[in-house]
C-alpha cells in the first residue's frame, strides 16, 4: 500500500457480542450510519490511529455488512457481517481490525457542504471570526468524548482542545480548506492560561 494513501478510520472491531455472529464495534465519526446491508467494508490492520487515520495501514480483507443491529450510543454499534457466525471466526479473523476507507474515496462519496461529516473538518485551517486574517491553527483530530465531538487544533507551538459545538456556527470555505469560528481565539487563550497556572 502506498505510503501516501491515507486510510480514514470508520471504526474498530472490539469483540463478539452474543452467540450468533454479533460484533461490537467502536465507531469513529458518523460514516458507519451510511452503510446499508450488503455494503462491502474494508478491514485493515495497523499500529494505531493518529489524527483520524489508521497508522501503517495494511488491507486485510473485505467483509459484507449483513445488518447494523443497534446503535448503542457513544460511538458503540452492534453489527453482523455475512458469513461470520461464530465466536471463533470473530476472535481469529476480525477482532482488533479497523474498518477504514481511503480519504479520497470518503471525500468523493460523502462530501457534503451543507451538512458536513466530522472527517471533512480534518486539515482545515482555523481562523477566529473577530480577526479572520490571523490563523489560529489547523484541525488535526476530532474525537468523540461522552458522546460529544472534541477538536484538536495544532497552533504550531502547541495543541489545544476545543468543543465540537464551535462547528455549529462555523463558516467554512471548503475550497480554501479554512473555517472561521466564533470565540476560538479566546478559548485557546483560556486553555493557555489554565496550563500556565498548573
Amino acid at each position: 500500500m502506498s505510503k501516501d494513501l491515507r486510510i480514514l478510520i470508520l471504526g474498530r472491531i472490539q469483540r463478539a457480542k452474543g452467540l450468533k455472529g454479533e460484533i461490537r464495534v467502536t465507531a469513529f465519526g458518523e460514516l458507519l450510519d451510511r452503510f446499508t446491508p450488503d455494503s462491502p467494508l474494508s478491514l485493515y490492520s495497523g499500529t494505531g490511529t493518529l489524527d483520524g487515520f489508521i497508522t501503517d495501514p495494511v488491507f486485510e480483507k473485505t467483509a459484507i455488512l449483513e445488518e447494523i443491529i443497534e446503535n448503542k450510543g457513544n460511538g458503540v454499534y452492534i453489527l453482523r457481517f455475512q458469513d461470520i457466525t461464530t465466536l471463533e471466526q470473530i476472535d481469529n479473523e476480525l477482532k482488533g481490525l479497523y474498518i477504514g476507507m481511503p480519504e479520497d474515496e470518503a471525500r468523493e462519496k460523502y462530501f457534503d457542504r451543507e451538512n458536513p461529516y466530522l472527517f471533512q473538518w480534518l486539515g482545515m485551517d482555523v481562523y477566529d471570526s473577530s480577526d479572520p486574517e490571523i490563523k489560529i491553527g489547523t484541525i488535526i483530530n476530532i474525537s468523540i468524548m461522552a458522546g460529544r465531538a472534541v477538536l484538536e487544533i495544532d497552533s504550531g507551538n502547541s495543541i489545544f482542545l476545543a468543543p465540537g459545538d464551535f462547528l455549529g456556527s462555523a463558516e467554512a470555505d471548503w475550497d480554501k480548506k479554512s473555517v472561521r469560528m466564533e470565540n476560538v481565539a479566546e478559548w485557546k487563550k483560556g486553555q493557555s492560561n489554565d496550563q500556565e497556572g498548573e
